[in-house]
């Protein structure tokens, strides 16, 4: 069989143990040379305890964990640097603590959020739990202020702000750089989020019963449900849907569409900005409706 032509696009990395691999613990790096997992081994020399190793490339990273966070595993953007999260027990306490770089943090915590770099592979942010206070972590240096709970930290994509946020006496509110935004019932999932040239911040709350989307810490107008918050490629422009009643629409550029829907799924603008498209749905009938040049459909 002739094989001069063949390509080969696959490479042996290292074996992995089918019995103590974790599956949904691996993570590829951006730049598809690197693989790292979590496996169980036997310490050399240690009585029957199995412990939790990170191997990278087929090697072991550092020593053995008590448990390590199967999500928490991180290549930053430039594939240079992977951090995770670790712990250990002593006296019958289980403590959390980061492995960056190889090296482990020497604070440990009752808890800790998965730790996320920045776009810019420079900086590092994850959120703690000591007993009943959390907050951020941020290049190694803990915030000031403590709150009931803090959510995982994202940075802007130019990696100068950060923001998360953060609930205090069952009020949530946004934390950006470091600063209190106003306090609300709740915070819509997956927002806040900055625009592409990382100037606006936007998310989605809720007081009582209502919603609304806050841009840069002003509030638009309130509806019976918000979502699929996007800004366009150029960061001109922001659509989201709303609800009022049982029926959806869109909102762009702060303006609502007439036509209304029993729901609406994604919404994307185009590469230039100029057009805009989202998913609808009236009875059992889906289908994708495109806006041109910001007019109606």
């Amino acid at each position: 069989m002739e094989m001069s032509n063949r390509i080969l696009t696959e490479s042996f990395i290292g074996r992995v143990s089918v019995y103590s691999w974790f599956p949904n613990s691996v993570r590829v790096s951006p730049d598809n040379k690197h693989i790292a997992w979590i496996e169980t081994h036997r310490p050399p020399g240690s009585p029957g305890i199995d412990k939790f190793i990170v191997l990278v490339d087929g090697k072991a990273r550092n020593g053995y964990y008590g448990t390590v966070g199967e999500n928490s595993i991180i290549f930053s953007s430039d594939s240079k640097r992977l951090a995770y999260a670790a712990a250990g027990a002593h006296m019958g306490v289980v403590k959390w603590f980061l492995v960056v770089d190889g090296k482990e943090e020497k604070k440990q915590y009752d808890g800790v959020t998965a730790p996320v770099f920045s776009p810019d592979s420079k900086h590092l942010a994850y959120g703690a739990q000591e007993g009943k206070a959390s907050f951020i972590i941020l290049d190694g240096k803990e915030e000031d202020k403590r709150y009931d709970s803090v959510s995982s930290p994202i940075f802007s994509p130019d990696s100068k702000h950060l923001v998360y946020n953060a609930t205090l006496c069952d009020k949530w509110f946004v934390v950006l750089d470091g600063k209190e935004e106003k306090q609300h019932d709740g915070i819509v999932k997956n927002t806040p989020i900055f625009s592409p040239d990382s100037n606006q911040v936007v998310y989605g709350a809720v007081v009582d019963t209502k919603w609304f989307v806050v841009v840069n810490g002003k509030e638009e107008k309130q509806y019976d449900g918000i979502g699929n918050l996007t800004f366009s490629a150029n960061s001109k422009r922001l659509a989201y849907s709303a609800m009022t009643g049982d029926k959806w629409f869109v909102v762009v550029d702060g303006k609502e569409e007439e036509k209304q829907y029993d729901g609406i799924g994604t919404i994307i603008f185009s590469p230039a900005s100029k057009r805009l498209a989202y998913t609808a749905q009236v009875g059992n009938k889906r289908f994708i409706v495109e806006m041109r040049n910001g007019g109606r459909p």
